[in-house]
């Protein structure tokens, strides 16, 4: 299932309500057996949202790297065009409707990658 902004958007409040997954500051963030419950928490809350299509949990792994690699481009961009100088209205400001969305932890772009997490 390709996911729109707004499946997007829904993923990450979701996601949100599971620091130990994304936030490597977090306590648990190591525990290996609590992040697989977490996960398969995560998974089923995402199915009751009609998010988990024809996607079984090692493609929903996959599409969080993607996300998160994608936000850190977008990231990225931004930084770079502030740090070149740019006049205010010349700074990119990404065109992704769920850009914002992923600022729920400023620890979101400082993720690894999701398949070394697991």
């Amino acid at each position: 299932m390709k996911w729109n902004a707004n499946n997007i958007v829904d993923f990450f409040k979701i996601y949100e309500q599971h620091p130990a997954l994304w936030n490597i500051k977090h306590k648990d963030y190591c525990n290996t057996k609590l992040k697989d419950e977490l996960f398969k928490q995560l998974y089923e809350q995402l199915a009751a949202k009609g998010l988990m299509e024809r996607m079984d949990e090692k493609q929903l792994k996959s599409k969080i790297k993607t996300i998160k690699d994608v936000y850190r481009h977008e990231l990225a961009k931004t930084e770079r065009s502030q740090k070149s100088g740019a006049g205010i209205e010349e700074v990119y400001s990404p065109k992704l409707l769920w850009f914002n969305s992923a600022h729920f932890s400023g620890t979101f772009c400082l993720l690894e990658r999701v398949n070394q997490i697991w």
